[in-house]
C-alpha cells in the first residue's frame, strides 16, 4: 500500500497526540465501597507524559480532592493534626509513581475523588481520572460462592465467603454459622481489598434445609462500635428415606373389638410417595397396604400379628422396626382351674388360671376371708405368656375336716371375674410321706421303680417322671404341676 507524504504526516501527528494524551494518567479502580468510622486504602498508580520523570523528586507531594469542584481534602505533606480535612498517609512512593493513600475516620459521603502530583519544579498536575467512594453507615453484605447448595448426599461441598476489606488495618473477621465441620480455611487478603473464608463439609440429610450464613465482623477507628454484616443460603440434599417409624392412633394400649390406624412416617428428599404394609406372624409374611395410613378394623387379643413399613422414593428404601398392637381385654379366669387333694401331706392345692391384659391381679378368698401367704396357705404365681398369670394355693386339710368355700378373685383397670371352686368331687393323690428325692443319675423312672414314690390316679393313664441328677425334687409340688401341665383332661 502506498501513502502519500500528506497522509504520513496526518498519521505521525495522530500518534503523537496519542502519546501526549496517555502519557498524563492515573490508575484509579472505579469506585470503592467503605464503612463509615473506618479507614479506606485507595490504590493508585500514575503515568507521566516523557520528558518529565525526572522531576519526581523527593520535594513532589500527592493532594486529593474530592467533587467536581475539587475541594482539597488532604496533603501528603501536611502531617500537623487537624491540617488536613480528611486525615490520611500516602503509602505509595511517587518516585515509582505510587500514589496509593489511605483516609482514615471517614463520615458518611458519597462522591468523586481524583489525584494531584505537585513538585517543587515544573511537575504539577491534576489528573482528571476520577474514583467514586461511597461511605456507609452500614457494611455491605459478604458473598457466597456458589450461591446455592442442592446436592446428593454424600457430595463434598466447598463455600467460599468473601466480604469487602476496604481498610488495611482493620479486615472484618469472617465466621461461619453453624461451621458444619472443622474444615475452616481463611484466606489472606487479596490485592481487589476483599478477604475470603472456605468452608468444607460432606453434605449429610441432617444438612437438608440448614441455613448457612457468613457473618462479617468490622472494628472502626476512635472507638467506634463494631459492625456487622451477614449472608446466608439454605442447603438441599437429596437422600433417600431416613427415620422410617411406625405410630397407632389412638396411641397406647387399645380395647379389644376398636379400630386403629397404624401410620408410616418416614424423612427423605424428595419426599416419599411409596410406602407398603407388611403383616407377619412368625415365618408368614403379607403386603397388607399401599398407603401412608393403614386402618385395622376390630382388634382381638388371639392376635400375634406384627406390622412394618416400608418407605420409598428415587434415592432408596428404608424399612421401619416392626410393632405389635397392645390389646386390652378384661380378665377372666379360664375354666382349667381347679384343686386336687394330696392325702400323703394333708394338703389341698388349688390352681387358678386367669388371662386379661394389663395382666391379672389374683387374690383368694377363704371362707370369705382374704388369705395371705403363710406356712399354712402357701401361695405361688407364675406369668402364663405376656397377659396370663397362674396362682396355686396349698392348705393344709384332712378329709375329716369341714371344706369351706373357696374363691379366686381376677382383676385388671375395671373389670372382675371370680371362680368358685367345688372341692367335693376333687381327685386324690398318695405319695410317700418323703417329701423330698435325690436322684444319683438320670434316669426315666416309672411309678413301680425302686423310688418310693406312688401316684393313684383314676383311669389307666401311667405317669412316668423325668428325674434329673443332684435335684431336689418337691414330690407333692412336682406331681401335681406334672398333672395338670401334661394330663389336664386325665387327671383334672
Amino acid at each position: 500500500m502506498h501513502i502519500t507524504g500528506a497522509e504520513r504526516l496526518i498519521l505521525i501527528g495522530g500518534l503523537l497526540q496519542g502519546v501526549l494524551c496517555l502519557d498524563f494518567a492515573s490508575l484509579l479502580p472505579q469506585n470503592i465501597k467503605a464503612l463509615s468510622g473506618s479507614c479506606v486504602a485507595i490504590p493508585c498508580s500514575f503515568t507521566l507524559q516523557s520528558g518529565f520523570e525526572s522531576f519526581l523528586t523527593t520535594s513532589c507531594k500527592g493532594i486529593w480532592k474530592k467533587g467536581w469542584a475539587g475541594v482539597q481534602v488532604f496533603d501528603s505533606s501536611l502531617t500537623g493534626k487537624g491540617l488536613n480535612k480528611i486525615q490520611g498517609n500516602l503509602t505509595g512512593n511517587l518516585q515509582q509513581k505510587e500514589c496509593t493513600t489511605i483516609l482514615n475516620d471517614l463520615s458518611s459521603f458519597n462522591d468523586y475523588f481524583s489525584f494531584r502530583i505537585d513538585c517543587d519544579n515544573p511537575l504539577k498536575y491534576s489528573f482528571p481520572e476520577p474514583v467514586t467512594i461511597n461511605v456507609k453507615e452500614n457494611p455491605s453484605k459478604p458473598t457466597l460462592s456458589p450461591a446455592t447448595v442442592n446436592v446428593m448426599e454424600g457430595t463434598s461441598v466447598s463455600l467460599i465467603c468473601s466480604a469487602a476489606a476496604p481498610c488495611p488495618s482493620l479486615p472484618p473477621t469472617l465466621t461461619w454459622t453453624p461451621t458444619l465441620s472443622d474444615s475452616v480455611e481463611d484466606l489472606q487478603e487479596t490485592p481487589n481489598q476483599v478477604i475470603t473464608s472456605l468452608l468444607n463439609f460432606t453434605a449429610s440429610h441432617v444438612h437438608h434445609g440448614e441455613k448457612i450464613s457468613c457473618t462479617a465482623l468490622y472494628k472502626r477507628q476512635a472507638g467506634k462500635s463494631d459492625k456487622s454484616s451477614k449472608t446466608y443460603l439454605t442447603v438441599a440434599v437429596l437422600y433417600s428415606p431416613k427415620n422410617t417409624s411406625v405410630s397407632v392412633s389412638p396411641s397406647g394400649s387399645v380395647v379389644e373389638g376398636s379400630s386403629v390406624t397404624l401410620t408410616c412416617s418416614s424423612n427423605g428428599n424428595p419426599a416419599v410417595k411409596n410406602y407398603t404394609w407388611y403383616r407377619f406372624e412368625g415365618s408368614e409374611k403379607d403386603i397388607v397396604g399401599s398407603e401412608e395410613d393403614l386402618n385395622i378394623f376390630n382388634v382381638t387379643r388371639l392376635s400375634n400379628e406384627q406390622y412394618y413399613c416400608e418407605a420409598q422414593n428415587v434415592h432408596g428404601l428404608q424399612i421401619s422396626e416392626a410393632i405389635s398392637i397392645d390389646v386390652t381385654f378384661a380378665s377372666e379366669i379360664q375354666n382349667t382351674s381347679h384343686c386336687i387333694r394330696i392325702s400323703a401331706t394333708s394338703q389341698i392345692r388349688c390352681f387358678c388360671d386367669s388371662y386379661g391384659n394389663p395382666a391379672p391381679t389374683l387374690v383368694w378368698q377363704l371362707a370369705g376371708e382374704s388369705v395371705n401367704h403363710s406356712s399354712n396357705t402357701i401361695i405361688r404365681e407364675e406369668p402364663m405368656g405376656r397377659t396370663g398369670l397362674r396362682s396355686s394355693l396349698t392348705i393344709h386339710q384332712s378329709q375329716e375336716e369341714e371344706i369351706p368355700s373357696l374363691v379366686c378373685l381376677s382383676s385388671n383397670f375395671d373389670a372382675f371375674d371370680s371362680f368358685s371352686f367345688d372341692l367335693t368331687p376333687m381327685k386324690t393323690y398318695e405319695g410317700t410321706v418323703r417329701r423330698h428325692l435325690s436322684c444319683s443319675t438320670p434316669q426315666l423312672v416309672p411309678n413301680s421303680s425302686p423310688v418310693p414314690l406312688t401316684i393313684q390316679e383314676l383311669g389307666t393313664i401311667r405317669f412316668y417322671l423325668y428325674f434329673c441328677q443332684n435335684v431336689i425334687i418337691d414330690i407333692a409340688l412336682f406331681c401335681s404341676m406334672f398333672c395338670v401341665q401334661k394330663y389336664p383332661y386325665s387327671c383334672c
